[in-house]
């Protein structure tokens, strides 16, 4: 049977291809960003495992100290609704990967907190219609993914594009870009039935962007020794930057800044 035109278009939006290519574009109109678009369909390869895939989008701040890795996620009619306490403030910390080179240390990978951008809530649980309790959840295998692409591209810079200077670091914000609506759910512990499992009573608002942290998976880890538990779950926390895709060009304005009105950044103290 031929296809027609309507028939071939109908095969093209059914993928996600389409929004990646927006998104990017996106980007390219904005005459205000401080951010370029470094790189697209950036192939990387897991050592460990042979895995292999593709960094959608790479932005650069046009400083040349930070890059944003994007992976682009679409969804049919979809929402993604974030719990968050009642009590809870929003932040504008977030726990990022930075690399640096020195002569006498030669190069270092470490997750920190940073603060980016404009305060946002955060996060560590994500409610997505359709997915069942025995299902993996969707967002933490693409923020497993894109951590670990994050990772791999680090390391690949170190390896073969060294600083000349061998001073300035280098900065991997991780965000997920979907047209998902963002919802936070405002919730309090006493509202949630210990018979039933479910939310009494609940107020829900829409976010732009939201930070979503957890103990995710990632294969560089903090050196220094943890003395409990919660020491030790702190240090595995990891933060993937969800965005709505209408939003982007907003979350782009953000700047780096240190956390908690320390003077300097991580690596600047080594």
């Amino acid at each position: 049977m031929s296809e027609d035109n309507e028939s071939l278009k109908s095969l093209i939006n059914a993928s996600g291809f389409l929004f990646q290519l927006r998104v990017q574009r996106e980007i390219e109109l904005n005459p205000h960003s401080t951010w370029s678009v470094s790189s697209t369909e950036h192939r990387w390869e897991d050592p460990s495992s042979g895995q292999e895939s593709f960094i959608d989008i790479v932005l650069q701040k046009r400083s040349g100290i930070a890059r944003i890795i994007i992976e682009c996620k679409r969804v049919q009619d979809g929402q993604w609704i974030f719990l968050v306490a009642d009590e809870q403030l929003q932040t504008s910390y977030a726990k990022i990967l930075w690399t640096h080179e020195s002569w006498e240390k030669g190069a270092i990978g470490r997750w920190d907190d940073v603060c980016f951008g404009d305060f946002s809530y955060q996060s560590s649980f994500c409610v997505v219609r359709g997915q069942g309790e025995n299902d993996r959840p969707m967002l933490e295998r693409l923020s497993g993914q894109l951590l670990r692409s994050t990772e791999i591209l680090a390391n690949d810079e170190l390896e073969n594009c060294p600083n000349p200077t061998l001073g300035p670091a280098r900065i991997y914000i991780p965000v997920i870009v979907t047209n998902a609506q963002l919802r936070i759910c405002k919730y309090k512990s006493d509202n949630i039935s210990i018979d039933t499992g479910k939310l009494e009573e609940a107020n829900f608002e829409t976010a732009s962007f939201i930070k979503f942290r957890k103990n995710l998976s990632s294969v560089i880890q903090d050196k220094k020794r943890s003395d409990s538990i919660s020491s030790i779950n702190e240090a595995q926390q990891r933060t993937v930057f969800i965005v709505n895709a209408q939003k982007l060009n907003e979350f782009l304005k953000g700047d780096l800044r240190p956390y908690d009105g320390n003077a300097n950044f991580p690596w600047q103290t080594l």
